[in-house]
């Protein structure tokens, strides 16, 4: 269950490839190591979208991706 640890919130907020990719600007958080190998997979150029809807973010003109250690931990060393 995705809120085991406290309570569901009461309201959710969807969106489709579309709006996002029209977005005038995107912030996407990844936290944890379980977001690893999607975050490795939406900056691979030969990933779809299909396969990874995050992977629009590479080609958007405004987009900020924060990420902690552990959802990085497979992008490989940054020099």
């Amino acid at each position: 269950h995705l809120f085991s640890d406290g309570p569901v919130p009461p309201h959710g907020l969807s969106m489709g490839l579309g709006t996002i990719a029209t977005a005038k600007a995107l912030l996407l958080m990844a936290t944890g190591s379980s977001k690893s190998d999607a975050v490795r997979a939406m900056v691979q150029p030969e990933t779809p979208v299909e396969a990874c809807p995050a992977a629009l973010l590479r080609d958007h003109r405004n987009a900020t991706v924060l990420l902690d250690r552990e959802a990085a931990a497979s992008l490989g060393e940054v020099t």
